[in-house]
């Protein structure tokens, strides 16, 4: 602040962080993949939208003006000369119409202005020492009250931080600034009249300096000069830093020249001071006044400036300075050696520390331009541009000021100006309050130097302001670049990812190609999506790129060989791009990549030599890549990053040769690591095979596939069943039952042909017809026909198998005639007797119900065709349940982890589609090693009981004979049986021992957590900063998009989690089309978003409709939890849209088992009533004490970022620091709160029961 009679001025507003600025707090919570992008600029769409805005005055508008700003304010008239406003006297057509652009009504009570709280503001927190001031600005000492700004000074009893006052200053530095235009502020003065000591201040400086930092003033305060004149240098005592001739900035330092710190070179550069107002009173009791001046170097020579309290002399001073009636100039302060402070005094009106007066300020800056100030509506004062622009003896001509300037409002207390008295008098002057009402900023006409913003073009401030944090009270750590240091790490990462993947790429093939994929696909995808990506939403395209790679480099590794075959195709095209034109680059591009596939996939050659090459040549230039980076500044690996782009978008610009720098040296070691490499991994793989055959695969962990011919090789002799035997079953024969079973009598004739039908074993044939016959005895209890009652009980799971696989029922049904000639009964007692002795057969595949289902109808089906055969007892036991129970055996017993071995639910489940109706029942070949002499004793047996029957014989394979034929014949085509096939499946569920399986297990319990959590951050963020109710929509609408990424999530585990390398390829395929549809909509939406923040209009709307639309899936599914009887619907129609939907977003409801288990609704009210209350309470204390009060910190930090230029990774890292504690307890107290309610919920259903009490 320039020293003078009449107090120093202040600069104007800084860049607005606007409410949306919160709005990229919440998306850092929810998706912190910027951390993997270390090249990522500090920048958010919003700050890029205001930068658009500088060239959309009405854009601009709608950002800076404040909503309480009456709209009859937004245009203003301003005189076009040195008169006054109309209501003091001025003539109303000498007016020009200025436009706002920026206003503050100081209406909202919470604010706050300490750094980062606020948009517009920063109030000061540090001891000012210029002009031997006597105060600390504390931010406490700035608050807002009943609609205006106060900034209160105070003398506290005992020194603040070695200060005798305390007293506020805000500034709108480095956030609003402007270039020309008028200014208006309404304002009472602190203090009393009469009675110094307050030295209030209104004025405008000029970015490149901050106040009071005088570090960032030494050398540019308040320079106004852009010529080169080494003599004018010599002659000054403070020199130019930053001057037109290009100088040094620092001494010492060789390389400091401007334009090394984003400055344009030989352009002279200042912090320029404008005082709107100071204010002060020389001595007690004296009357008050306001100084209006421009503090200007370099100064006029000392023979051109009057004497202190003497009026100028004939070609003394500045010429054509105007004033106003009850102004004059400055007599007592024209300035110091070097510095001129051009400025007039006004003595103010009684009223002026009661009441409010305006205090105004037309700027147009440039040589042309002029300075004009205002009281209310009186004229006080005008410096026009030619009083600065011509030769004043040997002093060059300086301008009226061009720096993006910004404003100050302040209350300082010094002894050099405005002295505080002692007494009591003077005491009575503490606490004193600078009260403004509003502070309003126009612009109206223009020239070339007009402009808003602070870092403007012609004029640039930001790069030179972040290259000297320390200097403008910004924390050291801003010009650390943490980004640069993650990158370092990332290029040794891929230094030894690459040599690894080089020398020993077949060892992990399956990692390896993952890693290539990620980073190939990364830039592919980045290069496909930036033809259409503006330059502010560049970083989100990155962002969806990156997820984009990560999530195909992670399917990439699925089919490893083929997309190491791909990759090696692209990496060619790629290479060969910078020699060709864009179209023959695609071609070469499009057949490397199929050639690589192909042979990837060509039957007959072996896999490693795709893989040797893949890995051999690609680690080489992962090597090469990252060696430039500390050769010559990475250029091979920005250059394919632009190459890779170049293909995909077809920019020239991205057309570049690989290499810059040391080409020769880089293609020769290319070369030779390629090769070199290649040759070792031939040596180590000599004689070794990669290629695998799946299936083969599969069957080799099972034991050969065989029947047995123990069941029928045993007989009892003849002589120990005596014939009166033979006709009974167990202890009843078919004429001896009791009188109330004679009705059920005809059912042994149907059992034994069943029995012969299919070779069930004797005893077991009769224990489960006389079981049969015993529940349709007590069938019969209860009234109806006994047969249908018994029949529609047992085969209610078969009827619902067959209609889950969509086959035809074949049990009987009264809907069409029975079949081969039966009676209705006799179909029915077929029916009951053949799964009844399937049942009473199975053994232990008991536990595999659907397997019984799948027995009995391939079973029923075969039944017309031998119910006139006969198969030899034991014959099912040996063909059918011994080659499959010997399979589960061997795996049940095996040694296998878990993940590598079927159980009896693998086993059910391979009946859980139509493929497994492809295979027969029944396996007849003979493969036994446990038998004595199987053969041999099957043939003794077989001899012994030949011809017994008299509906036919077995033969030695177990086929069939017509009755009285002995001639062998083959009945059936010969097809795989079911425990071939059996040997061939993949587990239908697979889960490896991990520490993400609980992750998995509990999804939804933890997608509950993160949507709730990132909803209740985003409502948090909203009113901490009291947003509209539209704009608190917007940031709580990201949280559509948190489900979508969770998603993408769930799918890579449930693959992660599922994937074999036996594992079918439509298994694996439904997984990895899940996971690409998530991913495409949470690419969509989150596009959406960003581009209706950057947009608005349209784009909001279009973001809601599509994002809910891409959510009434998952809507279906929450209202389905609140209404069982839809759900039960929803899983069970075969509607084929609705079908088709449910099943590709739930593959779970193709699952036989689960189907019409809910409860009905009035079963679930009280459950969901518990649950509702407990959350909603949940939700209310953990927004209330873990959530809301961390929104501030967490917005500092990325107020931080955007202010300060803080790292975005540094930034993210303590935001992610800063809220992981606070989800992981969010996420257990659910177990607090679960305990807390069902203690009440006992007590409750406790007393109202009255449990316990003895009645």
């Amino acid at each position: 602040m320039a020293p003078s009679n009449a107090v120093p001025a202040l600069p104007e507003d800084a860049m607005r962080l606007r409410e949306r600025s919160a709005t990229s707090v919440a998306v850092l919570l929810a998706a912190l993949l910027l951390l993997l992008l270390p090249t990522a600029e500090a920048v958010v769409p919003i700050s890029r939208v205001l930068q658009r805005a500088k060239e959309n005055l009405t854009e601009l508008q709608m950002q800076w003006i404040d909503p309480d700003t009456d709209p009859k304010f937004y245009n203003i008239s301003i005189p076009n000369g040195p008169h006054s406003f109309p209501d003091a006297g001025g003539n109303i057509s000498e007016m020009d119409v200025y436009h706002l652009i920026f206003s503050d009504e100081f209406n909202d009570s919470k604010r706050t202005f300490e750094a980062g709280f606020d948009s517009k503001w920063t109030a000061m927190d540090i001891r000012d020492t210029s002009n031997m001031a006597q105060h600390y600005f504390l931010p406490q000492a700035v608050q807002i009250d009943k609609g205006n700004l106060i900034i209160t000074s105070s003398k506290p009893k005992n020194k603040y931080r070695g200060t005798k006052y305390v007293s506020g200053s805000v500034q709108t530095w480095n956030k609003f600034c402007y270039t020309g235009g008028y200014v208006e502020v309404q304002a009472v003065l602190p203090g009393k009249w009469g009675v110094p000591g307050t030295w209030p201040a209104i004025w405008i400086m000029g970015n490149i300096g901050r106040a009071p930092y005088l570090d960032s003033e030494d050398g540019t305060w308040p320079w106004s000069f852009d010529m080169c004149a080494p003599f004018v240098e010599k002659t000054e005592k403070v020199k130019q830093k930053i001057n037109a001739c290009g100088n040094l900035t620092n001494k010492h330092d060789t390389s400091s020249y401007p334009e090394m710190y984003g400055l344009n070179p030989f352009q002279g550069r200042g912090a320029t001071e404008i005082d709107v107002m100071e204010a002060q009173i020389k001595a007690r009791d004296e009357p008050a006044f306001i100084s209006t001046s421009l503090q200007i170097r370099p100064s006029l020579y000392e023979n051109m400036r009057p004497g202190s309290m003497q009026l100028p002399g004939p070609g003394q001073w500045y010429q054509g300075l105007k004033f106003g009636e009850y102004t004059n100039i400055n007599s007592a302060y024209y300035g110091e050696t070097g510095l001129d402070s051009i400025s007039a005094l006004t003595q103010l009106e009684s009223n002026a520390f009661m009441a409010y007066h305006l205090y105004r300020l037309d700027w147009m800056p440039g040589p042309e331009g002029y300075i004009r100030w205002w009281l209310d509506g009186n004229f006080l004062f005008e410096i026009p541009g030619s009083a600065l622009n011509k030769w004043e003896g040997d002093v060059p001509p300086r301008q009226i000021p061009v720096e993006p300037s910004y404003l100050i409002l302040s209350t300082a207390i010094s002894e050099k100006f405005s002295p505080p008295c002692s007494g009591q008098i003077c005491d009575s002057l503490w606490p004193s309050n600078f009260t403004i009402n509003y502070v309003r900023v126009y612009q109206g006409k223009s020239n070339r130097y007009t402009s808003i913003g602070c870092n403007p073009v012609a004029f640039p401030t930001t790069e030179w302001i972040y290259a000297h944090p320390v200097d403008y009270g910004l924390p050291w750590y801003v010009s650390l670049r943490v980004d640069i240091g993650l990158f370092q790490l990332f290029a040794v990462i891929n230094t030894a990812v690459g040599l690894t993947m080089a020398f020993r790429g077949t060892t992990h093939p399956k990692m390896l190609s993952a890693y290539v994929s990620t980073l190939w696909l990364t830039a592919s995808f980045y290069g496909a999506l930036s033809p259409s990506s503006p330059e502010d939403l560049a970083w989100v395209h990155m962002v969806i790129a990156g997820l984009c790679g990560l999530v195909f480099g992670g399917v990439c590794c699925l089919v490893d060989v083929l997309s190491l075959g791909a990759m090696l195709g692209l990496y060619g095209g790629v290479v060969l791009s910078q020699f060709v034109p864009l179209l023959s680059a695609r071609v070469i591009t499009v057949v490397l990549v199929g050639v690589g596939i192909a042979l990837a996939c060509a039957p007959r050659l072996d896999t490693k030599h795709v893989v040797i090459f893949s890995t051999s040549w690609i680690g080489s230039m992962a090597f090469v890549m990252s060696l430039s980076l500390w050769v010559s500044d990475g250029d091979i690996a920005v250059n394919m990053w632009r190459l890779a782009g170049f293909v995909f978008n077809g920019k020239d610009h991205d057309h570049v040769s690989i290499c810059s720098e040391h080409c020769w040296a880089m293609y020769v070691l290319l070369a030779v690591l390629s090769l070199s490499s290649t040759g070792y991994q031939y040596y180590r793989l000599r004689g070794v095979t990669l290629r695998k055959h799946v299936i083969e695969a599969r069957k080799a962990k099972f034991p050969m596939v065989s029947a047995s011919s123990d069941a029928r090789a045993w007989k009892p002799d003849e002589g120990e069943v005596s014939p009166t035997d033979k006709d009974r079953v167990n202890f009843f024969s078919a004429g001896k039952l009791p009188r109330n079973m004679q009705q059920y009598s005809t059912i042994f004739r149907i059992a034994v042909n069943v029995q012969r039908s299919f070779g069930f074993q004797l005893d077991s044939f009769r224990n489960q017809t006389e079981h049969l016959v015993v529940l349709l005895a007590n069938s019969a209890r209860k009234g109806g026909n006994p047969y249908r009652k018994l029949h529609e009980l047992v085969f209610a799971n078969y009827n619902k198998w067959c209609s889950k696989l969509h086959i035809q029922s074949l049990q009987w049904s009264e809907l069409r005639p029975p079949q081969g000639g039966l009676t209705s009964v006799d179909e029915i007692s077929v029916d009951l007797c053949l799964f009844f002795f399937i049942w009473g057969e199975a053994s232990n595949m008991r536990h595999s119900p659907e397997f019984l289902c799948f027995l009995f109808h391939k079973m029923k089906e075969e039944f017309p065709s031998v119910r006139h055969m006969e198969r030899e007892a034991g014959y099912f036991l040996d063909t059918v349940v011994t080659p499959v129970y010997s399979l589960l055996r061997s795996e049940m017993t095996s040694n296998n982890d878990h993940q590598d071995r079927h159980n009896y639910d693998d086993f059910n489940e391979f009946f859980w589609t139509k493929a497994c109706l492809t295979f027969d029942y029944k396996h007849e070949d003979v493969v036994e090693t446990n038998s004595p002499n199987p053969a041999m004793l099957f043939q003794q047996k077989k001899k012994q009981h030949e011809g017994l029957s008299g509906l036919g014989a077995v033969n030695s394979g177990g086929g069939l004979h017509r009755a009285g034929n002995s001639s062998s014949n083959n009945f059936f085509h010969k097809r795989k049986s079911i425990a071939e096939g059996f040997t061939e499946s993949t587990k239908s569920f697979l889960e490896k021992r991990t520490w993400l399986l609980p992750l998995r297990a509990f999804n939804r319990i933890f997608n509950f957590h993160v949507i709730s959590f990132h909803f209740l951050a985003s409502l948090a963020i909203a009113n901490e900063q009291e947003m509209s109710a539209e704009d608190s929509a917007k940031i709580v609408s990201s949280t559509l998009i948190t489900p979508f990424l969770l998603d993408i999530m769930r799918d890579g585990l449930d693959i992660f989690a599922v994937y074999h390398e036996f594992l079918t390829t439509f298994a694996l395929t439904r997984n990895v089309v899940r996971l690409i549809l998530h991913l495409a909509l949470a690419s969509t939406s989150l596009m959406l978003y960003w581009y209706a923040w950057a947009y608005g209009g349209i784009w909001w709307q279009t973001y809601y409709v599509v994002v809910l639309v891409l959510h009434v899936p998952g809507l279906t599914n929450c209202l389905m939890q609140v209404m069982p009887g839809l759900t039960n619907w929803m899983r069970r129609t075969q509607f084929t849209p609705v079908a088709a939907i449910r099943d590709l977003v739930s593959p779970m409801n193709r699952l036989y088992v689960g189907d019409n288990v809910l409860d009905p609704l009035s079963a679930s009210i009280g459950y969901m009533f518990f649950w509702t209350t407990m959350l909603l309470w949940k939700l209310y204390f953990s927004y209330k004490f873990e959530i809301y009060p961390i929104v501030v910190p967490s917005y500092l930090l990325y107020a931080d970022h955007l202010e300060n230029n803080v790292s975005v990774i540094t930034t993210s890292l303590l935001i992610f620091l800063n809220w992981m504690p606070f989800f992981l307890v969010y996420c257990v107290d659910i177990t607090i709160w679960n305990s807390i309610w069902m203690a009440f919920t006992g007590t409750f259903v406790g007393f109202s029961s009255h449990i316990g009490e003895i009645r």
